[in-house]
């Protein structure tokens, strides 16, 4: 008998953890665009930016966070052709 309560949890437990595959859920959009052909790289600092056809990525050395900006998280087009700082240093452009 306690064997077949333990093989019932472990079954439960395993159903559970292949459900929480942490997916978005249905209705909120969820990117799938390549980012391996860099278009130009500009360094900063500690920040360390990339500009590629479908967005930007954004990498700090100095705490190891990792950030893209794409027309889903507010960039205003789709296709990037270039990137290039303002006068005053302050935006990259």
């Amino acid at each position: 008998m306690n064997l077949r309560i333990l093989l019932l949890l472990l079954v439960i437990n395993l159903l559970a953890d292949a459900s929480a595959q942490g997916l978005p859920p249905i209705g909120v959009w969820r990117e799938h665009l390549p980012f391996n052909n860099a278009l130009q790289v500009s360094v900063d600092g500690n920040i360390i930016q990339c500009a590629t056809p479908y967005g930007f990525f954004r990498f700090d050395t100095g705490d190891g966070s990792f950030s893209r900006m794409t027309k889903i998280t507010g960039l205003s087009e789709v296709r990037v052709r270039k990137m290039a700082r303002e006068m005053s240093g302050k935006r990259l452009v």
